[in-house]
């Protein structure tokens, strides 16, 4: 069997926990990111996270070392850039929701 790849949720609404539960023979989510307490809990509770896989924002969860091997992005479109700089400047890889920037500049600095 293959092992799991480790995944976080950043924005846990519809898309990114349909992401999330697309491939559980693949994909094994260790935790979540989101503002909202009742999307956290409802994370939480479809995957079987603990309060310390628990974040309140994707700022939040780069403080802390890696832990994941990658992260789901599905955040408003508005807030992709500025949830996704820190967690790519700790080392993530992201599946990205579209579009990835909403202006050229943001665009820009994302690739950077």
């Amino acid at each position: 069997m293959k092992k799991r790849l480790s995944c976080i949720i950043v924005g846990a609404g519809h898309r990114a926990m349909g992401y999330a539960s697309a491939c559980p023979d693949a994909i094994e989510i260790v935790g979540v990111a989101d503002p909202s307490a009742l999307r956290r809990k409802l994370a939480a509770k479809r995957f079987g996270l603990n309060p310390s896989q628990c974040f309140e924002s994707a700022e939040i969860l780069a403080t802390h070392p890696k832990l994941a091997d990658f992260v789901i992005n599905g955040t408003m479109d508005h807030q992709h850039v500025p949830t996704s700089l820190p967690l790519l400047e700790r080392g993530y890889d992201l599946l990205l929701e579209k579009p990835f920037a909403t202006n050229e500049d943001e665009m820009w600095e994302l690739v950077a």
